[in-house]
């Protein structure tokens, strides 16, 4: 089944969880303030396998990491855990912003790449169809594996027999799929 996860207003009528999640992103304007970087909320919950732990991920494309930076501190630096830090994936520049509101954790990730390209949406995806594919047995698997301390990606890879860093192996077995180039 297609699920159009760029439109957030699919969270209205989610579970628990998505309804609150919408909630909050709402309170905090996401939707607008990032409007111009194609903003994706990606991760556990958008296709029910989180758990309490998991935070709220969203996905951006910035030309400008500086800037994005100047962003997220004049509009979150007054929040509970803010911090920002620069690392690499994919071999880019990236950028995380991380705070607390309304007792969710939210992480924003900042690249120079459409937000439908980076790593984070296509792990979803290819686990989005795999969820459908596989049925709810399969979902409450990767639920006990995450509830065990094993990340996302990592209990797929386990329940699908793939060797590897978990994360290039969930994306080339997306390719395989033709989820994903």
């Amino acid at each position: 089944m297609y699920m159009n996860f760029t439109d957030w207003n699919y969270l209205i009528n989610g579970t628990q969880r998505q309804q609150s999640v919408f909630q909050v992103l709402e309170v905090l304007k996401l939707r607008q303030l990032f409007v111009e970087y194609q903003p994706i909320l990606v991760g556990t919950i958008p296709i029910k396998i989180d758990i309490p732990s998991s935070d709220i991920d969203i996905l951006i494309c910035a030309k400008d990491l500086i800037e994005m930076e100047s962003l997220f501190k004049k509009l979150f630096s007054t929040f509970d855990h803010f911090s920002s830090r620069y690392f690499e994936v994919q071999n880019k520049p990236s950028l995380t912003c991380s705070f607390d509101f309304m007792g969710e954790k939210i992480e924003i990730f900042a690249q120079d790449c459409p937000t439908t390209l980076q790593y984070g949406y296509l792990h979803m995806i290819i686990e989005h169809h795999v969820l459908q594919r596989e049925g709810e047995s399969f979902r409450q698997k990767i639920l006990d594996l995450k509830r065990n301390g094993i990340k996302t990606e990592a209990a797929f890879c386990q329940l699908l027999s793939l060797d590897g860093d978990p994360f290039e192996s969930l994306l080339n077995y997306g390719r395989e799929l033709g989820l994903c180039t």
